[in-house]
């Protein structure tokens, strides 16, 4: 047998409403604002990846919805966010001790990067291999970035052979692309997360 409860709005909730309509407009515009600096200057392509109607998201940027905070999380990973930072965006903790956590591919995702990479290589991946082809799709997520900006991002000192490497795997399979094609040693040569990559970051 289900049970349904019917939520009643308290007078307190009532008196809150108009504060309510700012925080979702304010919200609608940081969202937007997130989009945009990926590249999405279209809400289309974006939605598409998420698997969420046009107009949904559209009436989410002018504050004009309310969403639920399970999609909230959607968006919020749809444009880039690791767990531990949409936690900071509400300035909530879950990790009292501070422990340090490796943040890698689902098994679904782990099956789509090794069938992309037998593609076009014989090479078989390791654990380091998807955690480093991880962070780099996620540092290079929002806007195209320098090679020595993802370098030190990593914490790297130097261009070791297993970056390079990595960086190569995410190339070839399309995952990264350089803002200058065939010009890799240029001195204004960025590295930029693509659809597909993005795609396969968000795609549970």
């Amino acid at each position: 047998m289900q049970i349904f409860y019917l939520h009643m709005e308290s007078e307190y909730e009532k008196s809150l409403e108009k504060e309510f309509e700012k925080f979702l407009e304010a919200l609608g515009r940081y969202l937007k604002q997130e989009r945009e600096n990926q590249g999405f200057n279209s809400v289309l392509p974006f939605a598409n990846i998420l698997d969420i109607d046009v107009s949904t998201i559209g009436k989410y940027e002018r504050g004009q919805e309310n969403l639920t905070v399970k999609r909230l999380y959607t968006l919020l990973r749809g444009l880039g966010k690791s767990h531990n930072q949409i936690l900071k965006f509400f300035s909530i903790s879950h990790n009292s001790q501070k422990e340090q956590v490796s943040i890698s591919f689902s098994e679904a995702q782990e099956l789509q990067v090794r069938i992309q990479v037998k593609k076009y290589s014989e090479k078989e991946l390791d654990a380091h291999h998807l955690v480093r082809i991880h962070q780099m799709l996620t540092v290079c997520f929002n806007h195209p970035i320098k090679k020595t900006v993802l370098r030190d991002a990593l914490l790297l000192k130097t261009y070791t052979k297993h970056f390079n490497e990595c960086l190569e795997i995410c190339i070839q399979a399309n995952w990264i692309q350089m803002t200058k094609q065939g010009k890799r040693k240029s001195n204004d040569q960025k590295y930029f997360t693509t659809i597909e990559g993005k795609r396969l970051l968000i795609t549970n």
